[in-house]
């Protein structure tokens, strides 16, 4: 009882911090003209955003299944995609747990053991990230003088200043930090030879093995250029999500394929925001994004508003599907198999 309480608690939570961004974004916007932006959008262009979105769950899926195969698991293509589509799903209900749904769901059709298979997601995860920051490189290539400020302003310095706010400058703010860190470290090693003597430790072992196994499964790829190649393609459809959909709006649609990039990165760190489907910081970053190429904020946020609205549409749709159809594709042929 408790634990679904937890759950529905974080549910609530981070849907709550998500809702309250949004609000703080929109409130002192015209509202009026944003809704008149959608009304006479051009919305077939929208909805290739729906056409790329499951070409690229295709690819992720085909290298989900590169990864595990060094592990000695072969689990069927559309099995793995509809784990995926769910995952995406999950995801809208909060961060990150559709990734541990997903290695549920090959656990359970494909028999392959969730520690190793989360730790193939984790290797995706690296791999999507250092992706990103490539795709931020070029940006910053191209683009230096018109996207630094966004880079510094909504990147680096709140970073920067979350450290400075933690550790300070004084002496006696350093020695504090210095002695919390030392009684954390104690803490560590009291709690990590607790475990060692416990009945647990062979369990916890057995499983941080198979999670490494899957991280590193990277190495044992056989083809690695089809690898790379499915990644790509994903960022390639990425991109065209972002860069199609100016063509929804007379003032967007005269922004060029680079532009579209541009938007698809800093987009990207929307998404990677712990916040259901980034959402509030999607709309604020892709619209602070397009003030920089002359796009008033209010139609920026109308742009933002579709093409995330649109993307969230198709995780629901798509993965309400895959919940239908995974029991019906994995049904047993025989009495034998039941």
């Amino acid at each position: 009882m408790y634990r679904k309480f937890s759950s529905v608690l974080r549910v609530l939570l981070f849907a709550t911090f998500g809702i309250v961004l949004l609000w703080l974004i929109f409130r002192n916007q015209d509202i009026d003209l944003i809704y008149a932006n959608l009304k006479k959008a051009n919305y077939y262009w929208a909805s290739m955003v729906f056409v790329f979105g499951f070409i690229s769950n295709i690819n992720r899926s085909a290298r989900w299944n590169m990864l595990l195969e060094p592990l000695g698991y072969k689990p069927k293509l559309y099995n793995t995609f509809i784990a995926v589509l769910i995952g995406y799903f999950a995801n809208l209900g909060l961060p990150r747990m559709g990734e541990v749904f997903r290695c549920s769901i090959l656990n359970r059709y494909e028999n392959v053991p969730v520690d190793k298979s989360f730790g193939t997601v984790v290797t995706e995860r690296i791999i999507d990230v250092i992706s990103l920051f490539v795709c931020l490189a070029i940006v910053l290539l191209f683009e230096f003088e018109r996207v630094s400020n966004i880079f510094y302003d909504f990147i680096v310095n709140p970073i920067l200043n979350k450290l400075q706010s933690l550790l300070g400058h004084s002496a006696n703010t350093n020695l504090i930090a210095m002695g919390v860190l030392l009684v954390l470290l104690v803490l560590l090693f009291l709690i990590w030879k607790f475990i060692r003597k416990s009945s647990y430790y062979e369990r916890i072992i057995k499983v941080l093995n198979g999670f490494n196994e899957g991280l590193l499964s990277i190495r044992k790829v056989k083809n690695i250029p089809l690898l790379i190649f499915h990644t790509a393609m994903m960022w390639v459809m990425y991109w065209m999500m972002a860069y199609l959909c100016f063509n929804s709006f007379d003032f967007t649609a005269m922004l060029s394929p680079l532009t579209g990039f541009v938007v698809m990165v800093f987009g990207g760190f929307g998404f990677a925001a712990p916040v259901q489907g980034g959402f509030g910081v999607f709309h604020f970053i892709v619209s602070q994004t397009l003030a920089q190429y002359g796009v008033e904020i209010n139609n920026g946020l109308s742009y933002a508003l579709l093409n995330h609205s649109v993307q969230t549409i198709s995780v629901i749709l798509f993965g309400l599907i895959a919940l239908i159809a995974l029991p019906i594709i994995n049904k047993p042929k025989s009495k034998s198999e039941a």
